[in-house]
């Protein structure tokens, strides 16, 4: 056999090969399930939190994959429709046939591309695809090494206009002409998107009228800092209760350059309700988040008595102890409340118009503090890794 030849179809045989990875990996990656993903990074499996920040963002991923896959399937082609339709026409006009060789030519480029696509279908796309759907968290782990470095090389930036669309997609849904207040929610890391493009983004969608005030949810003190230098923030939106207090600089920071705080969990995923006791167990995502650890549990429980004794003398529940000490806490403008249900909601509204006396909000406040105090320094109030 032709040495050409062999190349040729070692090429092709590498890349089908190529196609095939990209394509079981794509699928592999978006069938593993978010709570295995948290379980296993949590685990400290370092594979998992590659592919996390992957499936943060999905639409990058997919992009990239499908880049990937292109650029397979156009070298695939290209090499094919000029190499094997060569070689065939070259055969067929040596074998004698009274044919124009372009016409030739012509008929073996459509055969050669008949037949790649053939191979490329099948086993390119969908064997690779059914195996990676038999064990997608297996496939995606072994490849996510592979996956992150090709998302870095082959990142499509798409930041500006995803944000764009995302703030049309919700004044469309709705049905207004403005948001009055919109939230970059993570930071990310700088080699994916610079906060410089966000905070860019962010400021145009702010002088179009689209946006009244640009927000900021789960930035440090250093990362908000680092916003400012490319535009004006004018919301933060931190963890922050009786039960979390890490941002304390943070909304001292916002107090004096007049930027409003509104943080979230303010009733620390129902703790400070009261409705909970001692000895309770959790199964749910709560058993992964820091203050339902045995070692944090009791304690925080201690807190909610605290708060309890001193809402009771003003005839409120602890609930609504836990936002009024929000609402008389320097530098906090709103606390965000959850409520299930109406009861819940007007039971919430009931938390404004009156405020502690001073030595029951210290007393709080101390009890807090001793709590607080103790915790290590967890990054998230959502699961226990520390920044240590």
């Amino acid at each position: 056999m032709d040495s050409t030849l062999v190349w040729q179809l070692i090429l092709q045989i590498v890349l089908i090969a190529c196609n095939a990875v990209f394509a079981c990996a794509e699928i592999a990656v978006i069938s593993v399930k978010d709570a295995r993903l948290d379980q296993l990074i949590a685990d400290g499996n370092k594979a998992a939190v590659k592919l996390k920040k992957m499936t943060e963002q999905p639409e990058r991923f997919l992009s990239t994959i499908q880049i990937a896959i292109t650029l397979s399937g156009y070298l695939g082609s290209a090499a094919a429709a000029t190499n094997f339709a060569g070689l065939i026409t070259n055969a067929v006009v040596a074998a004698g046939v009274s044919i124009s060789p372009s016409i030739i030519n012509s008929v073996a480029v459509v055969l050669v591309t008949l037949i790649l696509s053939y191979f490329t279908l099948v086993f390119g796309e969908l064997v690779p695809k059914r195996l990676a759907m038999k064990n997608p968290e297996g496939v995606s782990l072994k490849l996510a090494g592979m996956l992150y470095a090709i998302s870095k090389v082959f990142k499509p930036s798409m930041a500006h206009d995803k944000m764009v669309k995302a703030c049309e997609d919700s004044l469309s849904r709705l049905g207004t002409d403005y948001l009055d207040v919109y939230f970059l929610h993570y930071p990310i890391p700088e080699e994916e998107v610079s906060i410089q493009e966000r905070m860019e983004t962010m400021t145009e969608l702010k002088k179009a009228g689209k946006i009244r005030a640009i927000g900021l949810s789960n930035f440090s003190l250093e990362e908000m800092k680092a916003a400012m230098e490319y535009g004006q923030v004018d919301v933060i939106q931190p963890c922050y209760s009786l039960l979390w207090r890490y941002d304390e600089e943070l909304l001292k920071f916002s107090r004096e350059n007049d930027i409003a705080v509104i943080p979230y969990s303010t009733l620390a995923q129902g703790l400070l309700t009261g409705k909970y006791k001692k000895g309770a167990t959790f199964t749910d995502g709560r058993s992964r988040a820091a203050l339902f650890q045995p070692e944090n549990y009791g304690r925080a429980l201690e807190v909610t008595e605290v708060l309890a004794k001193a809402s009771a003398k003003y005839g409120k529940t602890p609930a609504q102890g836990a936002i009024a000490w929000l609402l008389q806490t320097p530098g906090v403008t709103a606390p965000i409340v959850g409520a299930k249900n109406g009861k819940q909601a007007a039971e919430n509204i009931q938390a404004s118009g009156w405020q502690f006396s001073p030595e029951d909000y210290e007393a709080i406040d101390r009890a807090s503090r001793e709590f607080t105090e103790g915790l290590p320094h967890y990054t998230l109030f959502f699961n226990t890794n520390t920044a240590d």
